[in-house]
């Protein structure tokens, strides 16, 4: 099964964003995201661990509300997942 991170609510233009998450949720060598509300393009995204370490993902998917990224494998062991950072363009209807 998946855990829910954390979340973040976009506004209606090309963005940055960043998604917090901390020690608390655990370690993770997966991450997908979803989509509620409307649709997204996302470019890439950054994951930064709580070692200090980066790793940059390119997407480049375009998400349709209520659906989901590819799965994520992050590399190396399970670590903890300090925050995402997002690039996406917001699509659609709102």
């Amino acid at each position: 099964g998946w855990e829910k991170l954390g979340h973040k609510e976009v506004a209606h233009r090309a963005e940055r964003d960043v998604i917090e998450v901390g020690a608390n949720e655990g370690r993770f060598d997966k991450l997908r995201l979803s989509v509620t509300g409307n649709d997204i393009e996302l470019f890439d995204l950054k994951v930064h661990y709580g070692n200090g370490e980066t790793q940059d993902v390119s997407v480049r998917e375009t998400l349709r509300e209520g659906s989901r990224t590819r799965v994520i494998d992050l590399p190396g062991e399970a670590r903890v997942i300090k925050r995402v950072d997002l690039v996406y363009k917001t699509e659609g209807k709102r």
